[in-house]
């Protein structure tokens, strides 16, 4: 079996490097540029072409054509993968082919994500299905009627995160390559020979890639490269997670796409808290932050690479380590990323999150104020209704007015619907509260 795997990350990787400087030397017309790197009055930065998804959806494709024509010569290819290859080919098409017109001409975000929903139900067909969650040590969630809504969630959700981080040279191809090697160690433990196949594919095509798009980039993946890859990914860590029963252990996806997806649950709350529309870019996600605190690209992409293969390996030791282990683990690593989650917020200058904790926390003050006061007043109140003689009641008031942070409390004669206290033969009272 690795014998067909290495054939297919051999033959994406060749043909991923051999169809890239083509992209590059006929692919530098105005409309496909983006620049490269950080600008500043002084420098620059060169045109870099954005087609860079034509040469890693090659790569895949061909390694996958030749690991299935491999069955004519008498090799083994995973049970399976002659009915799941031509479905994912054809939901990667899709995705791929609306990424390459957005590239070319734009989209409307409604049809890409018509064409994500199309790729996630030919997915669905395949048998990508999620079903059942497991979390550590032996928590199970049957999602029953919730399985395709969630399944179709997560795989445009994924497509869609991969999409947003591919802001940095060599970003997406970096965090891509931790997250196959995620895929490949659960499919090895797990016996999972099909996404095995397909991640050494996928990891062929992003290496050959990264080549060319390490800082400074000659080429960008477009929407037509990150699309892809994000479906991919989606399909390759749910499968390679799957137990024979058909659950998921939930923290080897999770985890194995953890920037992609803390990225953009922060972008999301951000964009909610300044009620601006979630689709709008504002230059602001995790790694440009990085830059803008002065951090150069590969310093940047370095330090994201370090934290996501941290939490790669994390979801690893804590799903297939011994259970008392893995709870052990994974409260210490949630305690400790907590913490570094709170700093982080703060460190990145994301004074949304600041204001919003003041306020949450300045409104739960208020409202305890609130709450203490109508309690005392309460209190107040029925002893007033008891109290036999007016000159009790100005004791009551008397004493209540410091617990409520008054000055001072007193009768005001005037119209008023109380019971009046035995004996009382002035005019009607109220109680008059003065600061």
């Amino acid at each position: 079996m690795l014998l067909i795997d290495l054939v297919a990350l051999m033959a994406a990787l060749v043909t991923t490097l051999a169809v890239i400087p083509m992209i590059i030397r006929y692919g530098r017309w105005r409309p496909l540029l983006n620049r490269s790197g950080e600008t500043s009055p002084e420098r620059v930065a060169p045109l870099v072409p954005r087609l860079g998804g034509i040469a890693v959806f090659a790569g895949i494709v061909v390694a996958i054509g030749t690991a299935s024509s491999l069955l004519g010569i008498g090799l083994v290819v995973p049970v399976g993968w002659t009915q799941f290859a031509p479905l994912m080919v054809f939901g990667a098409s899709v995705v791929f082919a609306l990424g390459l017109i957005d590239d070319l001409r734009g989209v409307q975000p409604i049809w890409k994500l018509a064409a994500q929903t199309l790729a996630a139900c030919a997915a669905w067909y395949a048998g990508v299905r999620i079903q059942v969650i497991v979390f550590p040590p032996s928590t199970v969630f049957h999602l029953g009627a919730f399985a395709f809504p969630v399944t179709v969630l997560w795989l445009v959700g994924v497509s869609n995160a991969v999409n947003l981080v591919d802001g940095l040279d060599g970003l997406a191809g970096t965090v891509t390559v931790i997250a196959l090697g995620c895929v490949i160690g659960a499919s090895i433990v797990l016996n999972h020979n099909g996404v095995m196949l397909l991640s050494y594919a996928m990891l062929g095509a992003t290496l050959a890639f990264l080549y060319y798009n390490w800082h400074p980039a000659r080429i960008f993946l477009g929407d037509s490269g990150s699309l892809v890859v994000g479906f991919m990914l989606a399909v390759a860590t749910v499968e390679s997670a799957r137990r024979p029963d058909r659950a998921i252990l939930s923290l080897v996806p999770i985890l194995a796409l953890a920037y992609p997806l803390l990225d953009t649950g922060i972008a999301i709350l951000r964009r909610s808290l300044r009620s601006e529309p979630l689709s709008r870019a504002d230059g602001r996600h995790i790694h440009q932050q990085f830059v803008a605190l002065g951090y150069g690209q590969t310093r940047a992409v370095g330090t994201i690479a370090i934290f996501s293969s941290a939490l790669a390996a994390l979801g690893l030791t804590v799903t297939f380590a011994r259970p008392v282990f893995s709870v052990f683990v994974a409260l210490a690593a949630l305690a400790v990323l907590m913490s570094i989650f709170g700093w982080g917020l703060r460190w990145l200058q994301y004074d949304e999150f600041t204001e919003a904790r003041a306020t949450l926390v300045s409104a739960a003050r208020r409202a305890r104020g609130v709450l203490r006061n109508k309690i005392i007043a309460r209190d107040a109140e029925r002893d007033v209704s008891r109290a036999p003689e007016i000159v009790d009641i100005e004791r009551i008031l008397a004493d209540y007015a410091p617990t409520l942070g008054l000055a001072h409390m007193q009768i005001c004669r005037e119209s008023s619907r109380r019971r009046l206290p035995p004996g009382y033969t002035g005019g009607a009272l109220d109680v008059y509260k003065v600061d």
